[in-house]
Formats: structure tokens, C-alpha cells, sequence
């Protein structure tokens, strides 16, 4: 029971994170997404959603390809078409533009709503659209806008001034009808004809959004702006949202709808559980593998007792001898071992070792070598010879 206690709190404390998370108050979302499903301040569902009842008893149609894909295989009907877009920045490629540009010639309608309308579209407009803050024109008026249109000029819009910060700062006059503008004429609305058909271009996309659609005077405002358009056929452009195509995974209606998001963390809560006791319930006990003991220091006893027992001395003292000749080949390059004094002299110099002591080693290797047994009293004082010779290298270097 001890045991399982941790895996309780565990699961205690996911099911309170789950429960606080999903009754904690939302944040508001103020991202500009102008995404048809989106409800936040900044989307636009709530204007797709009136769509019908502003072209009543026309098609609406949502477009989630790019332009050059839709418009490639368009088959115009007998009445004009209308292609809606809103987003912070449109900047469509050359082939996208040249698509548009027929889709407008041949008699249609393009709406297009953005703060940045830049590249081969507003070249072959010939339009530019500044930010009225870079400039320092903004005024407090500009945060109100009227129609030109002599029908429509007689009401003033107020709109929050973050939303009205950019204008048409050049454009063709020949070509283009002021539709809309600031209290200081900055036109924010304007209509360009281009050959049989109209592009309708506006630098507030905030003001279609959720926000203003649900004011009265905002609602009003939107519905005059696209008054201008023919009761057609409408393509609501899904592609073009800050250039991010619009999502609409599965994930994202999921956690957009209560009873599914309760589902999902239910699912995620049993699949837990069942990690958490099945898997243990059913996994094999994993056997406790002891490492290996160090048997050096045994080993050496072993063999030590098995030489004591045999008494074969002279055998351990060459062995000894042995490895103290390599000693002196490795560490100081003695190539070859003789028992001389010039080799003696050589040996003192490179190991710091007096000469008396070299000569008192090597003079009882030569004795060792000449007999036949030894007794333990010589194996230990050749033993101490050279291990006091190893003693006063290893302190002399």
C-alpha cells in the first residue's frame, strides 16, 4: 500500500491541474487573425457569419487555396464574383497577382483589406500604404472616419486609434475613387478601376473584425464599406491570414468545443492510469545483477601461497630480476644489460642511484644466477636492494 501511495497523490493532483485548468478564467486573445471561426476580439466570425444576410440569396464561398490555384481553372458566370480578403499584410507572388489582375478585368470584384499592401500588387496598382505614426500625422481625429460618397457623407465613425493607423499615401487619381477617409483626409478606403472590374482596397482590416462588428456604430460602418460591392457571388479568401493558412486541424475544434475538451482530457487521464497500475502489474520483476568483485588482491595471495608452498626461491628471484631489467630498459633506455662498471657508472648517472648500491644489486644477481636453489634469507635481501633502489628513483624524480 506504501508503495502505491505516490501514484495516488500523483493522480489527485493531475485530476485538481485538469479541473483548475479548464474553469480558470481565459485570457482575452487580442492576436489579429481575421480567421472566419475565430471569436476573439480580433477574428471575423461574426462578420462571415452576415455575409448571407449582406448578399442575400448569393453564394458564399470560402477559398482555403491561393489565388493562382482558385482563379487557374475559374469558370466566370453570368454575374460578377466578389474575392474578400483580410489580413495584416497581403504580398501575393507574381503568378497570384497576374490571376487576380484577369479575375478584375474581366468584370469581377477583389475587396482587400490590409495594413500592408505591398509587392506586385501595389506596383501594377500603383498604390502605397504608409503608417500614419512613422509620419507623425496621426491626431486624435484620425481615429474617426465618414464615407466621401455624397449619400453617405453626412455620419462620422469613431474607431479606437490603433485600428486607423495607416492610409493610402499615393495612388493613381485617374484611376481611383476616395470611398472613405480620415477627419484629416487620410484616405483609408479606396476604389480602383481596373479594366471592366473594381479593386476595392482598405488599410483598416481591424475595423472588419469582431470587435467593431458587434458595436452599433462599428456594424454599421462595415456593412456601408461593403455596401460598395455588387449582391454577388462571394469568395471569403481563408488562405491569406498574416500569411499563415487558416487551421482547421481537428485538434483546434477540439479544444475550441467544451464537451470534446472534457473527452480529450478524460482519454489522457485513463490512458495515465492504465500506464501507471497496468504497467506495473504486469512487468517482470527485473533481477538484481551484483558487479563483479575486484579478486586482484586474492589472486596475488593465491599465487603468493602456491610459490610459498612450492619454496622454489630462485624461480621468484628471477622473475624479480626480470622485471627489474625491464624497468631499466623502459625507463632509461638500456637497451642492452651488462654487469661492468662503465654500465654501472652509465646507470648512476641516469637514475641518481650511487654506484655502490648499483654494484651491490647487480654483484648478487650474478651470485643468484649461479646456483641452483637459494635460500629465503637471499631472496628477501635481493628483494630489498632493489626495492630501495625503486624507493630512491621514484624520490629523486
Amino acid at each position: 500500500m506504501r508503495k502505491e501511495i505516490p501514484i495516488v497523490v500523483s493522480v489527485v493532483l493531475l485530476i485538481l491541474l485538469v479541473y483548475l485548468d479548464l474553469n480558470k478564467p481565459k485570457p482575452v486573445d487580442w492576436t489579429a487573425t481575421y480567421n472566419r471561426s475565430d471569436k476573439n476580439p480580433y477574428g471575423a466570425k461574426v462578420l462571415y457569419d452576415l455575409l448571407g444576410d449582406m448578399f442575400p440569396t448569393k453564394a458564399i464561398q470560402t477559398i482555403t487555396k491561393d489565388i493562382y490555384s482558385t482563379l487557374r481553372n475559374f469558370d466566370a458566370p453570368d454575374a460578377s464574383v466578389n474575392y474578400v480578403f483580410i489580413a495584416d499584410k497581403l504580398d501575393f507572388n507574381a503568378l497570384d497577382v497576374e490571376k487576380l489582375l484577369d479575375f478584375v478585368q474581366t468584370g469581377n470584384q477583389a475587396f482587400l483589406a490590409a495594413e500592408e499592401i505591398t509587392g506586385a500588387i501595389a506596383d501594377s496598382l500603383g498604390i502605397v500604404v504608409e503608417s500614419a505614426w512613422l509620419h507623425q500625422l496621426a491626431t486624435q481625429a484620425d481615429s474617426s472616419l465618414h464615407f466621401t460618397t455624397p449619400q453617405l457623407a453626412n455620419s462620422t465613425y469613431a474607431f479606437k486609434r490603433q485600428s486607423i493607423g495607416f492610409y493610402f499615401s499615393q495612388f493613381d487619381s485617374l484611376k481611383t475613387t476616395v470611398l472613405a477617409q480620415t477627419t484629416t483626409a487620410s484616405p483609408v478606403y479606396i476604389k480602383v478601376a481596373w479594366g471592366n472590374g473594381y479593386f476595392y482596397l482598405a488599410s483598416t482590416p481591424k475595423v472588419f473584425t469582431n470587435y467593431y462588428m458587434l458595436e452599433q456604430q462599428g456594424a454599421i460602418y462595415i456593412a456601408q464599406a461593403l455596401s460598395h460591392l455588387p449582391v454577388t457571388t462571394t469568395f471569403w479568401d481563408a488562405y491569406y491570414k498574416n500569411n499563415v493558412r487558416e487551421n482547421s486541424s481537428p485538434l483546434r475544434y477540439i479544444a475550441k468545443t467544451a464537451a470534446l475538451r472534457w473527452a480529450m482530457w478524460l482519454t489522457l487521464l485513463s490512458v495515465l492510469l492504465f500506464v501507471l497500475f497496468e504497467a506495473k502489474r504486469r512487468q517482470r520483476i527485473v533481477p538484481i545483477i551484483k558487479p563483479l568483485a575486484n579478486t586482484t588482491l586474492q589472486f596475488t595471495k593465491t599465487v603468493g601461497a602456491l610459490y610459498f608452498q612450492h619454496g622454489d626461491h630462485k624461480d621468484i628471484a628471477e622473475k624479480k630480476i626480470t622485471y627489474f631489467f625491464d624497468f631499466l630498459r623502459k625507463r632509461y633506455f638500456l637497451q642492452q644489460i651488462t654487469f661492468n662498471q662503465t654500465f654501472y657508472h652509465t646507470l648512476s648517472q641516469k637514475s641518481g642511484v650511487d654506484i655502490a648500491n648499483i654494484q651491490a644489486i647487480f654483484t648478487q644477481i650474478q651470485q643468484i644466477r649461479q646456483q641452483a636453489q637459494i635460500s629465503d634469507k637471499v631472496l628477501l635481501d635481493l628483494h630489498s636492494k632493489i626495492d630501495d633502489f625503486y624507493q630512491q628513483v621514484q624520490y629523486k624524480s
